[in-house]
């Protein structure tokens, strides 16, 4: 089969085991059946089609670990097979603000490059994910635990289809997606922020002369400016005026001599 009829699917796993535990599981299924259904999963679009091609991806707390990697083959002709890529994230952490930028960053990439991002958040909600799939045109499904029971009929029935096939699918419409961005100082999610004109990253107020992420500096605002004009033309305890043209003027008059009166 032609590499421009394959699929690529890329499954990112979380395997944060804080969050796998019997006491953060509660009433919601534990992790060993959870990915028994995930395997069900893979073994169906595997079935699919011969060509089909996979990748799954372990992410920690510390760093990501590729544990089943696409050919070498595919991965040299990825291009030919990006209309037909498929992003599957099964989530148990909660969104990390510190990471907005990154995760934009990746969600941007796979929109341009008409990839879609599903995401089955199990006994958690994100707010990146939601954002993900409305962007990518992906499905965002936080499962109840009675649905866990049958996970694998879900992803089968969700993430499995694609984009062509979704089209003629009732699919779970997103409700409510909250677009809010991250503040890049405070990580506090904001309705109104500034955003540096290079690095696009977000802050909660503009008195920064000095983009923290990317080292960019800008003029002052308007309003800061005049704070530090008043500043600098201000005596000190009513001494001599210092800075700048001010501070010549006042030393030139002090080492003249005054005429006597």
């Amino acid at each position: 089969m032609a590499a421009l009829d394959r699929s690529l699917l890329v499954v990112i796993v979380d395997v944060n085991p804080a969050m796998w535990t019997a006491e953060a599981a509660g009433e919601h299924a534990p992790f060993v059946p959870i990915i028994r259904h995930l395997c069900m999963f893979i073994n169906a679009f595997r079935a699919l089609d011969g060509g089909n091609r996979l990748a799954i991806v372990a992410c920690h707390a510390g760093k990501p670990t590729m544990l089943i990697r696409a050919d070498e083959e595919l991965d040299r002709s990825l291009h030919t097979v990006l209309d037909t890529a498929l992003v599957l994230v099964l989530l148990a952490t909660p969104d990390d603000p510190a990471q907005y930028n990154s995760v934009m960053n990746c969600i941007f990439a796979a929109q341009r490059a008409a990839i879609m991002i599903d995401c089955f958040a199990i006994r958690t909600s994100s707010t990146f994910m939601q954002q993900a799939a409305h962007m990518t045109g992906g499905v965002y499904v936080e499962p109840t635990a009675q649905q866990e029971l049958g996970l694998a009929q879900l992803l089968i029935t969700l993430a499995l289809p694609d984009r062509a096939c979704r089209a003629l699918l009732r699919q779970p419409k997103a409700h409510d997606v909250d677009f809010r961005a991250a503040c890049f100082l405070t990580n506090q999610l904001l309705d109104r922020a500034y955003v540096c004109s290079v690095c696009l990253s977000i802050f909660h107020h503009g008195d920064i002369i000095e983009c923290p992420a990317c080292r960019s500096r800008f003029p002052p605002p308007p309003r800061l400016a005049r704070k530090r004009a008043k500043r600098a033309v201000a005596p000190a305890h009513g001494g001599p005026v210092i800075g700048g043209a001010h501070a010549a003027a006042a030393g030139a008059g002090s080492s003249a001599p005054r005429p006597a009166l």
